[in-house]
């Protein structure tokens, strides 16, 4: 049975997808160790402190800004491929990998690492490195 041409450029763009995906799981292994590593370095919390809040309304606003910023940076590089794929390559073009590819592998290991990340590097005292 024959898909056609198109089913050819498949395995190539997810290859090189989690590939990008990994790269982007090291970068915010450090972003997130260097956030809290700075924010004890220079006592950030004493800030915070004199306002009422909880300290899950804390976290969770850490990872947000976190996770915000990853993910305009998922956006942007997702969009420059859709480029590359309809001027560049001339392969055929559907949107929907793209949508696939960002709710199935991007978000979801973007959210499980930065949580990793925050939660270790919250427990442990020294800076990795």
């Amino acid at each position: 049975m024959c898909f056609g041409i198109k089913w050819l450029f498949l395995p190539l763009f997810l290859f090189s997808m989690y590939y990008y995906n990994l790269v982007q799981v090291l970068i915010a292994l450090f972003v997130c160790m260097e956030v809290v590593y700075r924010e004890r370095k220079k006592d950030a919390m004493e800030v915070f402190l004199c306002r009422p809040f909880r300290n899950s309304e804390y976290c969770i606003g850490r990872f947000l800004g976190i996770f915000r910023m990853f993910l305009f940076v998922n956006i942007c590089v997702l969009l420059v491929c859709m480029y590359i794929n309809l001027w560049v390559v001339g392969a055929p073009f559907n949107v929907w990998i793209y949508v696939f590819y960002l709710f199935t592998l991007s978000i979801p290991t973007l959210i499980f690492v930065l949580g990793c990340a925050l939660s270790i590097s919250a427990m442990v005292k020294n800076r990795f490195g």
